[in-house]
């Protein structure tokens, strides 16, 4: 029996409009690298993300499972080409994509933000056999891209590169790699980005209360792993 694999076999980008966008990174929207009224544009887009089941030589009944079996897709009557996927902002699904049941695709709404899509393959080695759990992918599907100035993106760069400084010094479960990317800081926002600043502006002032400064990295060292697990999960 060949190897069965499912991939993301098709990303594409349909643009329907482009708009300028203000983003305020003051109080609620707080990054640790990112303050003041950022402009930028958004592109507008229908996106279209496929998966394809590769299970040649085998012929095989395949059908879909959708958002951990919230709704599955099988070759009955009254069954697709298209629908909603289940718990979206309006992501469709279609099946058969392109004529064959091992490709499924899923289609964004323009200006919408990226949304994971959970699929998992379903098959039947003969007609009326038993179903078989095949494999099963995350994909994201978006709506709109921000294009964002240089000249603030390389700011935040240096910003970011700061960190790995700040992560050496105080936070105490973990030693940086030089060049390690710090995906964790996107986890910190709002009200977080502005305690975690004030953590490390209090550790850094020191002062005549070992017990508190102790407390503090304790602290700084607590938040940033929670954003670490938070970023892990995100990645799966």
């Amino acid at each position: 029996m060949a190897n069965h694999t499912l991939q993301e076999c098709e990303r594409s980008e349909e643009i329907t409009g482009r708009r300028v966008v203000i983003e305020d990174y003051d109080g609620s929207h707080a990054t640790l690298c990112r303050r003041g009224l950022w402009v930028g544009r958004d592109i507008l887009f229908v996106q279209t993300v496929a998966l394809c089941f590769e299970h040649d030589p085998d012929r095989l009944n395949v059908f879909w499972s959708l958002q951990n079996d919230t709704e599955i897709l099988y070759p009955v009557p009254g069954t697709g080409p298209t629908g909603i996927v289940p718990n979206t902002p309006g992501i469709r699904w279609i099946w058969p994509y392109q004529g064959l049941q091992h490709r499924i695709a899923f289609v964004g709404v323009p200006g919408a933000t990226p949304f994971a899509v959970q699929a998992q393959v379903l098959y039947q080695e003969e007609a009326g056999g038993p179903i078989i759990t095949g494999p099963s992918a995350s994909v994201e599907v978006s709506g709109r891209r921000t294009v964002w100035p240089p000249d603030k993106l390389a700011e935040e760069e240096r910003c970011r590169q700061a960190w790995y400084d700040i992560l050496s010094r105080y936070v105490r479960w973990k030693e940086p790699r030089t060049g390690e990317p710090v995906m964790w800081l996107d986890e910190i926002h709002g009200r977080d980005a502005h305690e975690v600043a004030a953590l490390v502006d209090q550790v850094e002032a020191g002062g005549d209360d070992p017990e508190l400064i102790a407390a503090v990295e304790q602290e700084l060292s607590a938040r940033v792993l929670r954003a670490q697990v938070r970023a892990a999960r995100r990645a799966r």
